[in-house]
């Protein structure tokens, strides 16, 4: 008896392997690759309006999809948070994919550093990942634009 359960989870568990490297993957990866972005537009609103609102786009598809996943992953706002009255910079992420507008989001740079995705209602805290995330995005498709 313990032989034949033996032999039969061997069975399976070479199966499993083998269809692991013949490329199959389940229908939902498949879906889920066609709704994550494949580029991010930044649009930085400065204080000063007169510099007017600069905007870059960033096609590495790692670094987007690493901003998305984190974006996405951020924690809600605490509610009656207290935040600072200074000013900042904000910036407006459009996730696109293919052409098409899968998510946008808008981060303060200021008071509570909220980020807030369109068709959500409760906000999220931007942390120091998130920041340095964006900085790098940024520099990077603005790296990309510049002559050499």
């Amino acid at each position: 008896m313990f032989k034949k359960t033996y032999l039969s989870c061997l069975a399976l568990a070479m199966l499993l392997l083998g269809l692991s490297g013949c490329g199959w993957s389940p229908a939902s990866s498949q879906a889920d690759a066609r709704n994550t972005p494949d580029r991010l537009q930044i649009t930085i609103h400065p204080l000063e309006p007169e510099v007017g609102k600069p905007a870059v786009t960033l096609t590495d598809i790692s670094l987007v999809r690493q901003m998305y996943t984190t974006v996405v992953g951020l924690s809600s706002l605490p509610q009656n948070s207290v935040c600072t009255q200074e000013l900042g910079p904000s910036y407006t992420l459009s996730f696109l994919q293919g052409g098409k507008t899968l998510t946008t989001a808008t981060a303060q740079r200021y008071g509570c550093r909220r980020v807030s995705l369109a068709d959500e209602k409760q906000d999220r805290q931007a942390n120091q990942d998130f920041w340095s995330q964006l900085d790098q995005a940024i520099y990077q498709a603005t790296s990309t634009a510049r002559p050499k």
